[in-house]
């Protein structure tokens, strides 16, 4: 499939079923559902905008296999292990305000 961008945003019946074969991704938005887990992007190392906020994540593993990430939102998540975000920051990687404070 060619798909490129997906917005799910609002849509808590997603599954990493549903999205790990998307490997042309390269925007993806899956803010405000609370039942995706840590893993469900495991294999979409094409994207490079990334939006999960509003959702229950607690680490975020995954990130460090995404060599194209240029935006990232992880604001309003219950995270525990910031060093993958703290490397993706220091490599350039927008982090949204809201999650980037954490790092001051």
């Amino acid at each position: 499939m060619n798909l490129t961008s997906l917005n799910l945003r609002f849509n808590n019946q997603i599954t990493n079923n549903g999205i790990k074969n998307l490997t042309n991704l390269t925007s993806l938005d899956l803010s405000d559902n609370t039942k995706i887990t840590n893993d469900i992007c495991k294999n979409l190392v094409n994207i490079s905008s990334l939006h999960l906020e509003w959702n229950n994540i607690i680490k975020y593993e995954d990130l460090k296999y995404m060599e194209n990430l240029t935006c990232l939102n992880l604001s309003n998540n219950n995270m525990i292990n910031y060093d993958v975000i703290l490397k993706l920051i220091r490599k350039g990687v927008f982090v949204d305000k809201r999650t980037e404070f954490l790092f001051n």
